[in-house]
């Protein structure tokens, strides 16, 4: 039974190894850059250990089963699906559990048509279940067949050194996300509170601008009527009244004077029209 267990570990840590590899190049050829797709510092995307481990438990002797519908052999349909559905689950509570945990994503297929969540999508499931054929008809075979080759001690001190790198890089990769997920929080808390005060310096702002808009209409009414109940401004008005009146009069009775003083006028408009 423990060696078993031994087996299955390692299956794990392997698996997990190529799936941080394979992702890796994948996401890496678009920008023509190294991107790492790890979750860990180290070289290892337990996600995919985790599912090649869950298909072969869950499917690796349900492949080899002969099942027949109307003479055609249609197991290899049935393991696709399985697959599928398995590797949907695993994704989306993975997902989950991390989000959760840590406060961020590391997948999100919310731009992909038919997704749920951004956690799972169509697109994606369909590859699951294709890779789960290749997987548990050609992959698997042949690389438990290569482990159990090993010798069993080999097997336990290769386990061994693995599973106690993995599990300081886990410890330090959880710390590093927790501080990260702390940070995030006091960011929001600080956004937030610049938000508020944004809002509050708003409200203030208009508040002062409407009280000295009333101010100086205030001002302006009461210069107004200060003005007009002056007794100097209303004699000004009077001798501007008569003023007016008289050049009225005397253009009236120098018509031609008028007209000339009309052209000078036209004149000086269009050389200002001119020089602007």
């Amino acid at each position: 039974m423990a060696d078993k267990i031994i087996f299955y570990v390692l299956t794990f840590f392997l698996y997990s190894a190529v799936g941080w590899f394979i992702e890796s190049c994948y996401c890496s050829v678009r920008p023509r850059k190294w991107i790492n797709r790890g979750f860990l510092y180290g070289p290892m995307c337990p996600i995919y250990g985790s599912g090649a481990v869950m298909l072969s438990l869950a499917l690796g002797q349900f492949s080899r089963l002969s099942i027949h519908w109307h003479g055609f052999f249609i197991t290899p349909v049935f393991t696709f699906l399985l697959g599928a559905l398995l590797a949907d689950v695993l994704e989306f509570f993975t997902s989950l559990i991390m989000e959760k945990l840590f406060h961020a994503r590391w997948w999100d297929y919310s731009q992909k048509k038919f997704n749920i969540q951004g956690r799972i999508c169509l697109t994606h499931t369909l590859y699951w279940g294709g890779a789960t054929l290749i997987f548990l008809y050609f992959i698997d075979p042949r690389v438990s067949a290569l482990l159990l080759s090993i010798p069993v001690t080999y097997r336990r001190i290769i386990t061994g050194v693995i599973f106690a790198v993995f599990l300081v890089d886990l410890i330090l990769t959880v710390k590093k996300t927790a501080d990260l997920r702390k940070l995030t929080v006091k960011i929001d808390a600080l956004t937030g509170e610049l938000n508020r005060l944004r809002l509050e310096t708003s409200e203030k702002a208009k508040e002062l601008s409407a009280e000295l808009h009333e101010q100086i209409d205030a001002v302006t009414d009461s210069a107004r009527k200060l003005f007009t109940q002056n007794k100097i401004a209303a004699q000004l008005s009077e001798k501007a009244q008569q003023g007016k009146e008289t050049m009225i009069r005397f253009f009236r009775i120098n018509p031609g004077l008028r007209s000339r003083v009309s052209d000078k006028l036209n004149e000086l408009k269009d050389l200002m029209e001119r020089y602007r």
